[in-house]
């Protein structure tokens, strides 16, 4: 069986962290202004190992985190998963462009796909869309509120269960070794839940394709 290459993904900027940890503040701050983000015991370590993945620091594989992985950031409604992965991608643009990632909620593609069909979830796998004979194009993506309502979907009579298709999809992409790109995830869900609403095939290939790291703690919505 074919397993995802172990080659790196993510581009090293080798740089002083604690400068690192100023930046992220600075730009966490005024992402949540005009409250200010929150650094504390609950997401400090969390923070610490997201920055030195995606500055391709390989000693994070001494915590088991891997360079050739995707993140997944799971735990607890409210704990800034989704958050901290804005806050990341705005970063990157100055910090470590060759890792920037687009967002897309899983709503948002359950709505491409009845509107689209198929056609309106292509972009997020292969993205053939607008290239030259229909050439690939896909592009480093982090799936976010992954499991937090209905993922199924009809269009024109075809029912797709939308993320577990894009589960299946992004994999064939990370092991293409013309068109690797990451993937990376925000979800609610422990593995157990994974699997009840995707399946064990989907699970399976979701421990190749991420590395878990739990957010815990106060809902910081409130």
């Amino acid at each position: 069986m074919n397993t995802i290459p172990k080659k790196t993904l993510i581009t090293a900027y080798p740089c002083e962290f604690e400068r690192l940890l100023e930046t992220f503040t600075q730009t966490a701050n005024a992402f949540c202004s005009p409250t200010g983000y929150e650094i504390d015991e609950d997401n400090r370590k969390q923070i610490e190992l997201i920055l030195r993945y995606f500055i391709g620091d390989k000693t994070i594989e001494a915590e088991g985190i891997f360079l050739h992985k995707g993140l997944m950031l799971y735990g607890n409604v409210g704990t800034g998963k989704t958050l901290l992965m804005e806050i990341i991608r705005k970063m990157s643009n100055t910090c470590f462009p060759d890792n920037y990632f687009q967002m897309v909620r899983a709503r948002d593609l359950v709505l491409a796909y009845e509107s689209h069909g198929s056609k309106g979830i292509e972009r997020y796998i292969w993205n053939t869309e607008n290239t030259t004979f229909g050439s690939k194009k896909p592009f480093a993506l982090c799936l976010d509120d992954i499991g937090i309502g209905n993922e199924k979907a009809y269009y024109f009579g075809n029912y797709l269960n939308v993320i577990a298709e894009i589960f299946l999809g992004r994999y064939a992409v990370v092991r293409d070794w013309n068109n690797r790109k990451i993937t990376h995830i925000t979800t609610n869900l422990n593995a157990d839940k994974i699997e009840e609403l995707y399946g064990n095939r989907v699970r399976s290939r979701l421990r190749e394709m991420f590395n878990p790291i739990l957010f815990t703690g106060k809902d910081r919505r409130k």
